[in-house]
């Protein structure tokens, strides 16, 4: 059996009304946010990661 041929797993798509450049910004904002929590570092450290903290 060929990788190709497997069937895709949790494939989401969503159709968003906006220039892709925006939406990207929009993301790495978003995600920028999410990860400089003091929640985060603690869970990073938590599960051994190696870059605990966001950097860019």
């Amino acid at each position: 059996m060929q990788i190709t041929s497997l069937p895709h797993i949790d494939e989401h798509t969503t159709d968003i009304a906006a220039e892709v450049d925006d939406v990207w910004r929009g993301l790495g904002e978003e995600l920028d946010g999410a990860f400089s929590h003091t929640g985060f570092a603690g869970y990073a450290r938590l599960v051994g990661a190696a870059d605990r903290t966001a950097s860019g």
